[in-house]
């Protein structure tokens, strides 16, 4: 298994139909070799979660104790791009609008059809591969000179043709949609004002590359140096959910 591998879990109380589903996600084309995981209840499947970055989750909604959406919602939290998809052996209007509010990838109903099921997975793959290229071109194509440019952009009004250039370099992650964030480090005058000028640039370089691996351990994109106290985070993801972090 690699880095580029979709990881996939499953969950169901019931063990019959989780044995019988993880045969045929593992049997899947586009997840040969990939890392199919079960759990038996929502505790235990959030347990695995944070361990192992999970791309693609399916779900039985009806569970004792935790239910699937309630599941669904601490998992997003935990990884707020995951791709879910309920099974239900119930055709309810009640959890097919939990499953809308919650963003679930799809809702298949019990007994799952093999096509149903494969179509849905090769379309979770598809979509899944398409954000990591998303994601890849963006690192590589964002130079140093492309990060100062885009950076005086964000700040005042640039020429005609370096928006031009600008607009030609994101084109590719502006076509499903790219979010910005801005991290701000609140008080810093006040927070190194006994600071000697080097222990201030050594806390600053601690404080960025905090952000960093919080952004690339959440595959959330591109961070980039704003100001002193600021930094500008480019995802390529469509509408991320960004988490908060902090850092004291």
């Amino acid at each position: 298994m690699t880095d580029n591998d979709i990881n996939v879990l499953l969950v169901d109380d019931e063990a019959v139909d989780l044995e019988w589903l993880r045969r045929r996600v593992a049997g899947h084309e586009q997840l040969a070799g990939a890392s199919v995981r079960t759990a038996t209840s929502g505790f235990a499947a959030l347990e695995l979660m944070k361990g192992q970055r999970v791309d693609i989750i399916l779900s039985d909604i009806r569970m004792p104790i935790m239910s699937g959406t309630e599941f669904a919602r601490q998992a997003k939290e935990i990884n707020p791009q995951v791709s879910i998809v309920f099974i239900s052996g119930h055709e309810d209007f009640n959890y097919a609008k939990q499953a809308i509010q919650l963003n679930a990838h799809g809702y298949l109903l019990k007994p799952v059809e093999d096509g149903e099921l494969n179509a849905t997975l090769t379309e979770l793959c598809g979509k899944i591969e398409r954000e990591r290229r998303q994601h890849t071109s963006l690192t590589e194509t964002l130079s140093l000179v492309n990060q100062e440019l885009l950076l005086r952009w964000f700040n005042e009004s640039a020429p005609g043709d370096v928006e031009a250039h600008i607009r030609s370099f994101l084109a590719p992650m502006l076509q499903e949609g790219t979010a910005v964030a801005i991290a701000e480090i609140d008080d810093l005058a006040w927070k190194t004002s006994s600071s000697t000028a080097e222990e201030r640039r050594a806390w600053l370089a601690g404080a960025a590359a905090f952000i960093r691996r919080f952004a690339q351990e959440r595959n959330m994109g591109l961070v980039i140096d704003a100001y002193d106290s600021r930094f500008v985070l480019l995802a390529a993801v469509p509408e991320p959910s960004f988490p908060r972090c902090s850092k004291s």
